[in-house]
């Protein structure tokens, strides 16, 4: 999920291609008098995924509340995102992403390269801190 430009130091939301797309770099080229050096090549490319754009909000964050569920149940990730560009932070849109637990569809959570399933709370054992 992206939310927002990555950090930008200036409002780029002025800067919205309609219909949506994305200026992406696709390669690079040398600069003239400096071949250590590479001048970015872009293209557009259509963004039919964009889910929402707002433009007067153009400074933003998201904080996420998780609720793991119950055994056998679904976990849901409530999301809000916040306009930050005045003093106090705004809430301007939510929603939730909400899946099936891997308790209720049989699967085991495992990490590449880790033997053993993790843990309920999704760190392995030897990442868990000692709390004796």
């Amino acid at each position: 999920m992206v939310v927002g430009t990555g950090g930008s130091s200036s409002p780029s939301a002025g800067k919205l291609f309609d219909p949506p797309a994305g200026r992406v770099i696709v390669g690079g080229e040398p600069r003239d008098g400096d071949p250590t050096r590479y001048r970015p090549i872009h293209v557009r490319e259509p963004a039919p995924w964009s889910a929402v754009r707002a433009p007067d909000h153009p400074y933003a964050f998201a904080a996420f509340e998780v609720d793991p569920g119950e055994s056998g149940g679904t976990t849901r990730i409530a999301v809000t995102v916040y306009d930050s560009s005045g003093p106090e932070p705004v809430p301007f849109d939510t929603f939730a992403l909400v899946r099936p637990r891997a308790d209720a569809t049989g699967q085991t959570r495992t990490t590449p390269g880790r033997k053993e399933p993790l843990t309920p709370s999704g760190y392995g054992p030897s990442i868990l801190p000692n709390r004796a």
